[in-house]
Parts: C-alpha cells; structure tokens; sequence
C-alpha cells in the first residue's frame, strides 16, 4: 500500500487495471488530489459471483476516474452507465512472446491436436457441457488429441474426458502465467485452438483474449459467438464460430479433415493479431487517450 502510494508521486498518470478493493478507492482518491490522471482499465466482468462489495467499489472507482479503458464493446456499454468517458481499447498480444512454430504437413498422419487453455477451475462446466459431446463423437471416427492447459487439476475434467474411447487426452494442470513465453510453448502444438463458452452473464463480458493467443500462434480458433469471440474471430477466415454441439462437430471435422484450411486460417489469423491486435498499436491507442483528456 505504502509503496503504490510513493509510485503514484512518481507518475503524471495512474491506471488501475482489475483492481476494485476499498483500498485502490483510497489510493484513487489519493491520486486525485494529488492532480494525477486516472484510468480503470478492465478486461473481465468485474465480479465472477457478483459480489456487492466488488461491484460497489468498481461502480464508485469508475465514477471517481477520469475514464476507463474497456476491452470489449459489452464492457463499454456496462461502464458507460456510470461513466460517460469510457472506451474500447481491446485486448492484444505482444506478439514476441509468441511465435508460430512449422505447423504439420497437410498430409500428416499424426493425430491432430485440438486444444484449449485457461483456468480449468472456473470454465470446467464450459468444457464438459459443449466439448464432451463433440468430442465423444468425432474420436469414434478420427486419431485425436486433446490437450488442456491450465487443468488446475480439476477431478471432474480428468473424470469426464480420460473416459471418451479413442481419444488421447493430455493434461497440463499449471504453466507459468507470469511468463508469456511458457504459455505459447504450452500450446505451440495446437492444430485448432477451442474457445467454449457458455451464454451466461460472467462469459459476456469476455474479451477473446484466449482466441487472441491461438491466432497470434497461427492457429484456427473454433469458438462459441458469446462475448467478444464474434469481433475477434472472423468466421470462415481466421475460425468458425459455432452454436450447437451439431454445429462445433461438423467444424472440427471440417478442420481436422483438412491441414490446409487449417494452415490458411492460421496464417489469417496471426496477420490479423499483427494488424488490429497487436500491443503496439494498443500502446498508441491509449497514449492518444491518455492526451486528449484535460488534467
């Protein structure tokens, strides 16, 4: 506390990202009377299980701020509502710290690679309730792999998916997230990168940051259209975006059936992350910003 209260004295301005505590309101306050710029940036609902005392500090924080920088259009609606000063500035990739491997021959026989990363903890209902299914059924036809980033050991995920005949399953429970680098090797061998999402409050406000990492690897997104994935993922050009299990079955099979479309999208995929999702195009966005506000 004390040593964020110095680092403020330090800066002109001061950006709270993912930070509602009753604490960072005071700090907040600090910086405010210091003459400071600042700025809530969030990229998340605020509130997994919608605690009162999150989203009362958050709304107060927002209101306190001199803007907030919102990763996805819902967001931007959500805060706008207690502050008029709000704006997109999507989520991006530094795009060093991901670097596409030589994805496999076309005509590879090796199983393919269908993968998924995140916290296992809290999207294990997104994976059992719209990937068991699919994925039940394409490995009665197909040599599958699925491997799960971010497991966290979740007995119900290794229960649900070990006991689908035919496929190979690899579990990771933990990468160091802290580290970029280690994330993009843990999926480096993705032929599909999946991105299921249930239509529930929470996934709304999402901001396809997941779907992000797969294209910047160039690799094909399959995702559900909940959140932001729809302005993230061109469908038909960069991923499929699907609704019913009917739906995630017939893409992947798609996919799977042909290395090349899955190379073209890849390679779509990481020229659009280079364009339009890429952190230094994000930095001078926010430095535009940052400007055009009075002090």
């Amino acid at each position: 506390m004390v040593a964020h209260a110095f680092a403020i004295l330090r800066h002109d301005t001061v950006i709270f990202q993912k930070t509602y505590s009753r604490y960072h309101r005071w700090l907040m306050q600090f910086a405010r009377m210091l003459g400071k710029k600042t700025y809530v940036d969030i990229d998340d609902a605020p509130s997994r299980t919608n605690s009162a005392v999150t989203l009362r500090n958050f709304e107060a924080m927002c209101r306190t701020a001199d803007g907030v920088f919102a990763g996805s259009s819902n967001l931007v609606d959500y805060t706008r509502g207690f502050q008029a000063n709000s704006h997109l500035v999507p989520s991006s990739i530094y795009l060093p710290h991901y670097q596409p491997v030589v994805k496999r021959d076309a005509a590879s026989s090796a199983a393919v690679c269908l993968g998924w990363v995140g916290n296992g903890k809290h999207y294990q209902r997104d994976l059992i309730e719209i990937l068991e299914t699919p994925l039940r059924e394409l490995a009665a036809r197909h040599r599958l792999r699925f491997k799960l980033v971010g497991a966290c050991g979740v007995k119900e995920l290794y229960e649900v998916f070990e006991q689908i005949p035919g496929l190979q399953i690899e579990f990771i429970d933990a990468v160091d997230w802290s580290d970029p680098s280690a994330v993009s090797q843990a999926i480096s061998d993705f032929d599909v990168g999946l991105y299921p999402l249930l239509p529930n409050e929470f996934n709304h406000y999402k901001c396809g940051f997941k779907a992000l990492e797969y294209m910047a690897m160039s690799t094909p997104v399959v995702a559900s259209p909940v959140a932001n994935n729809a302005d993230v993922v061109q469908h038909g050009e960069t991923g499929l975006l699907v609704h019913t299990a009917d739906e995630w079955v017939a893409s992947l099979e798609e996919l799977i059936q042909d290395g090349q479309r899955r190379l073209i999208m890849g390679q779509k995929g990481r020229e659009r992350v280079e364009v339009e999702f890429n952190t230094v195009h994000t930095a001078d966005l926010l430095a535009e910003l940052i400007q055009l506000q009075p002090n």
